[in-house]
Formats: structure tokens, C-alpha cells, sequence
């Protein structure tokens, strides 16, 4: 299970991440994502903040986000 949020910011914020946080508590075997429209690829409290080109650069119909 995946959570994905997409942001139009080139920063994250800590209120950025509080969607997923909430989500992670009700399902933490889940894997959150936060795309953004920074460049570096980072993971803030469990969380994988990705620059959304490099996440639709490397999306492909036949791998499972997260792999």
C-alpha cells in the first residue's frame, strides 16, 4: 500500500507532512510519498519527499512505486 500527496512547492514544510503522518498512524505498513517541486530526494519522518520529475521520470507501468 502506497500513500501518495503532491505538492507545488520547491520546499517542504513540516505542515506538508501532516496528511501522511495521519495516514501512517491508521496504516503503518504503508509507504508514504511527498512529491514536490524540489531536487533533492530526501525522507522526513518515514516519509520519501520526491522531486515529482524524477518520480514520473522513473514511474513505469510494470514496477510498484516504491521498488
Amino acid at each position: 500500500m502506497a500513500a501518495i500527496e503532491v505538492k507545488n512547492s520547491p520546499h517542504i514544510h513540516p505542515q506538508d507532512l501532516r496528511g501522511l503522518k495521519t495516514f501512517k498512524e491508521d496504516y503503518p505498513q504503508a509507504q508514504c510519498f511527498l512529491l514536490y517541486r524540489g531536487r533533492d530526494r530526501i525522507m522526513r519522518q518515514g516519509i520519501h519527499c520526491i522531486p515529482c520529475a524524477e518520480f514520473l521520470r522513473d514511474l513505469h507501468p510494470k514496477r510498484m512505486i516504491g521498488d
